[in-house]
């Protein structure tokens, strides 16, 4: 654990009185919401009732903020003074870690976004005071109502909470808060097919079509997030990345000289224990069976599965499929048991990791007005605009401040 994360890394809790956690009333969504948002900070008294005394958001399928209403976060640049944020956010993971001055709460927490920009933003949050209280009434994949200062510390911003409150709400308003990838559920899947179904090794297109109308690969693999945050964290992100790549490894194949067949089916498989591993429900936690043995054996062991239902598969053929699996993170250093024995499998393991940093960077939420913000997974800094040249400063070389080239 590094950086913003960990609790003995340099954080302070902030001076002050009063506890964070407001267990009154929560605001429900009728015709009269505006004022009720209004006086939530007002009425709520600092003491009383548990969650037992919680009121529920509303009976009717509603959002908890109607966009563009107070509460929703803005599209913000946090200064070095701190910007404050307000409204209502989803814990997508929560943890009480041990800091300094006490324990401390340390929260995930996605915001609804006005447009422009994405409409989803996922950010880390620190709170300091009053965690005893508060810890057992915010869960992961639940709603709060949050307020505090967005700060930048060692390079990422974070926000440094001074009140919350939990919130009692329907599914259908949380799922508003769940990232969902841009490809279609039904569309991915019939690519994935057309992919597979184009490999000439009848052996090799036996397996990766029984894979994919395997009951539990058909069940879980449209909605499986491919990680838990760092890439493709969002419902159908596993589906996403896999075609992302897919593509790439049909167009590389005859450029490199690679076995295509090899190739796209390697990569079809190198993450289908993610199936299993992490869960799609709200938080994307990671399962009992994930914790223990991880998405690699769980791949090796569906793809043994499947492939010893077809008659005659060689053993050679299933090894080769598995080696797959077991070296695409490609460094022992990096989880995998073995590493890459086959230019295809090398290939797997540059794609998916290709694919896996263009998508982490292009979450990074810039920090200032030269778009500029910091990737922590990498420890790297992204400009927001660098891919875009109309956004660039076209001023003349030798007419700027300073001279390039100037001899």
């Amino acid at each position: 654990m590094t950086g913003g994360d960990s609790p003995a890394s340099g954080e302070n809790a902030p001076s002050g009185s009063g506890s964070p956690f407001d267990p009154g009333p929560v605001a429900v969504l009728n015709i009269n919401y505006i004022e009720r948002w209004k006086s939530l900070s007002r009425e709520a008294p600092r003491s009383g009732a548990g969650r037992e005394g919680l009121a529920p958001v509303g009976q009717r399928k509603t959002l908890l903020i109607p966009a563009g209403l107070p509460g929703r976060e803005k599209r913000m640049v946090a200064g070095s003074g701190g910007k404050s944020v307000k409204g209502v956010a989803f814990v997508k993971t929560k943890s009480v870690q041990e800091a300094k001055n006490g324990p401390a709460l340390f929260l995930d927490l996605v915001f609804r976004n006005d447009p422009p920009g994405p409409s989803l933003r996922e950010i880390p949050a620190r709170l300091w005071e009053g965690v005893d209280r508060v810890s057992d009434q915010v869960e992961s994949g639940t709603l709060i109502y949050a307020e505090g200062q967005e700060i930048v510390f060692n390079g990422e911003n974070q926000i440094r909470l001074s009140r919350i409150q939990p919130l009692k709400a329907t599914p259908e308003e949380i799922r508003e808060y769940i990232p969902r990838a841009a490809v279609s559920a039904t569309n991915g899947m019939e690519r994935l097919r057309e992919y597979l179904a184009s490999l000439e090794d009848p052996c090799l297109r036996a397996v990766g079509l029984g894979l994919l109308d395997d009951p539990e690969v058909r069940q879980a693999f449209p909605v499986a997030p491919a990680a838990k945050k760092n890439h493709h964290a969002s419902l159908g992100g596993l589906l996403e990345h896999t075609l992302e790549i897919m593509e790439m490894g049909h167009r590389i194949a005859p450029v490199l000289g690679l076995n295509r067949d090899l190739l796209l089916l390697g990569l079809f498989l190198h993450d289908i224990g993610k199936c299993w591993e992490i869960s799609s429900r709200p938080g994307f936690s990671y399962t009992d069976e994930g914790r223990l043995v991880g998405h690699m054996y769980l791949g090796c062991e569906k793809v043994a599965q499947v492939a010893r239902q077809i008659e005659g598969f060689p053993e050679t053929y299933l090894r080769v499929l598995q080696h797959f699996i077991l070296s695409h993170h490609g460094e022992m250093a990096y989880g995998s048991p073995v590493l890459p024995s086959t230019p295809e499998a090398m290939a797997v393991h540059f794609l998916d990791n290709l694919s896996g940093q263009v998508n982490a960077m292009r979450k990074v939420q810039p920090q200032d007005k030269d778009q500029w913000g910091f990737e922590k997974n990498r420890g790297a800094y992204i400009w927001k605009k660098g891919s875009d040249p109309s956004a660039w400063e076209h001023t003349p070389l030798g007419e700027g401040g300073r001279k390039v080239f100037d001899r």
